[in-house]
């Protein structure tokens, strides 16, 4: 569909697991590359904040890095000045000086919202989003939102 050019890649984003880009895996990086050389987007999801993590974030072309859910609730269930909380801020920075926008997953409350944002998280995801959508409905949303705008 790229090829025929009926799609604009920079509409798709791959996400993937971290996990998979580490160690030897060549061909998973390699993967990323050959996208990005495509035009499309990529994102990495259930990222730690590990020094190796944060290696592969100069080197490969991703768009945006997904805080690990273990992470996420991690924040969610600690105190804002919570050693936990202000060791997860400090990653923040760290990934931003690499150019990616940060992620966050089970976003259920406005509080939580405003909690990483502050941190400097641009992307949310949860109940307070609204639920996943079954692949046969999104044509249906997309057109109802189309007719919205």
């Amino acid at each position: 569909m790229l090829d025929e050019g009926s799609l604009d890649a920079s509409w798709l984003r791959v996400s993937m697991p971290m996990r998979v880009m580490l160690g030897d895996n060549d061909e998973a990086r390699d993967n990323v590359r050959f996208l990005d050389r495509l035009g499309v987007r990529t994102a990495l999801h259930g990222f730690h904040a590990s020094p190796g993590e944060l290696r592969y974030l100069r080197d490969l072309p991703v768009d945006i890095i997904q805080f690990a859910d273990d992470v996420v609730r991690l924040v969610r269930d600690s105190a804002e000045d919570s050693p936990e909380v202000e060791a997860v801020k400090r990653f923040v920075p760290l990934v931003r000086s690499c150019g990616r926008r940060l992620a966050v997953g089970d976003v259920d409350s406005e509080e939580q919202a405003r909690r990483w944002h502050e941190m400097g998280c641009e992307v949310g995801a949860g109940a307070l989003y609204g639920g996943p959508v079954p692949n046969v409905e999104v044509p249906n949303l997309l057109a109802q939102l189309a007719s919205e705008n």
